[in-house]
């Protein structure tokens, strides 16, 4: 529970700091994974269409994640179907497809078979239209995952109030931006003002 507090807290820093995410996930590995199961990453993914945006990496070879997005994203048997799962669920990919079948798919043969990766836990966290938001740690398959498992149970919940939070600060953000732009370019002076009529 120690060990969980901790990795909650550093869920909750990296909403107001984003730039954080990246040693967050490197943390969650380093805690709850077994031996050799290094990478973790956050990412927006539809199989309808196609396409996938990489929100935080831990753990990834350079180029992984260019050529996730232009070859594969959305368009493999884990994609397909962990996209029937609900928000805060977490699956493990020997549960919805035999690791015998997965060794006979193009993106196992051609994609992940040189990292001898073969099975992958994920947390689905968000939807938005036909983009699921999900935590995905993928590794090899001959390892123990309970204690991995347990571990994402209890901090599901967190990530996707972390997510939720981050999403609506970018949001925010992003809107102040724009009025702030509009507010410069405006050939007027512009006031905010309290209901007393003060200005504010």
């Amino acid at each position: 529970w120690e060990v969980l507090n901790g990795l909650i807290g550093r869920i909750y820093d990296s909403v107001l700091e984003p730039q954080r995410w990246n040693e967050t996930l490197a943390e969650i590995t380093g805690a709850l994974c077994p031996l050799s199961w290094e990478a973790a990453f956050i990412l927006w993914e539809s199989t309808s269409p196609p396409q996938a945006r990489f929100v935080a990496a831990s753990g990834l070879a350079a180029g992984v994640q260019e050529i996730y997005c232009a070859v594969y994203a959305g368009n493999h048997p884990w994609s397909r179907k962990l996209m029937r799962y609900g928000n805060g669920s977490v699956v493990d990919s020997n549960d919805i497809l035999t690791r015998e079948e997965f060794a006979e798919s193009e993106f196992f043969r051609n994609f992940l078979q040189p990292w001898g990766i073969d099975r992958m836990v994920a947390v689905l966290l968000d939807q938005r239209g036909p983009d699921r938001l999900g935590l995905m740690l993928p590794g090899p398959g001959d390892r123990d995952l309970e204690k991995l498992k347990r571990g994402l149970r209890v901090l599901a919940p967190h990530m996707q109030r972390a997510m939720r939070i981050s999403d609506r600060i970018a949001t925010l953000d992003l809107a102040a931006g724009a009025a702030r732009a509009a507010a410069d370019a405006a050939p007027f002076a512009i006031f905010s003002l309290d209901d007393q009529l003060n200005i504010l």
